[in-house]
């Protein structure tokens, strides 16, 4: 009608079978931001390998930090510390009984801790939708909006860029055949370090009195 466009809202509903990769639209809109947290989480994963006795190689770090990327952090943290506890623990350092014994405690309900997290990014990769940590304007998940308040007699343009729901599945099937493979290196490593110098201390016998 040659009229200023008000309080335009731009709605876009995207199927359970697409996974959405990035958006464009007017500045107060939906916005991917897995992607700045991906680059975090290689970067992280890289430092990581770069600590002084790292478990882990660099390769191993970044591939690692790539399954975790849609989930939240605190179930990326007990994997990270299940590693160094174990390489700190094969360092063996002489401890009192009861000392020794706690470490022990500790490390077994850690490493129950890390395979649940493991177990968590494989169920998440494979059967849940990726969260892409899609907000602004009242976005969340694959519904995406845009809101503009004042601007010529054009809608607001928007795009999105998807795939395939099952391309997401077929990567995270392939992160999963190699978390499997490399697991069964890193669980025999694990109990070698929870077995240094034993792995429990029982309290020392008395001698029997002389008759």
């Amino acid at each position: 009608m040659g009229a200023p466009v008000v309080n335009a809202r731009v709605r876009v509903n995207l199927p359970d079978d697409r996974w959405l990769l990035w958006t464009r639209g007017p500045a107060w809109g939906a916005v991917v931001l897995s992607w700045p947290y991906l680059l975090l989480a290689l970067l992280v994963a890289f430092l990581l390998s770069r600590v002084p006795r790292s478990p882990l190689r660099v390769w191993d770090w970044l591939l690692l930090s790539l399954g975790f990327v849609t989930l939240p952090v605190w179930v990326a943290v007990p994997v990270v510390a299940w590693f160094f506890a174990l390489q700190h623990r094969s360092q063996d350092a002489n401890l009192a009984r009861r000392a020794f014994n706690g470490r022990q405690v500790l490390l077994a309900g850690l490493s129950i801790v890390a395979l649940l997290c493991f177990y968590a990014a494989v169920h998440n990769g494979l059967l849940v939708h990726p969260d892409m940590q899609v907000a602004g304007a009242g976005s969340y998940g694959s519904s995406l909006e845009w809101y503009i308040d004042r601007s010529s007699n054009d809608l607001p343009q928007t795009a999105t860029l998807s795939l395939s729901i099952w391309v997401w599945r077929l990567l995270m099937l392939a992160w999963s055949l190699w978390l499997a493979f490399r697991l069964v290196a890193w669980v025999r490593w694990a109990w070698s370090a929870f077995s240094t110098d034993g792995r429990w201390k029982t309290k020392p016998q008395e001698p029997a009195p002389e008759s």
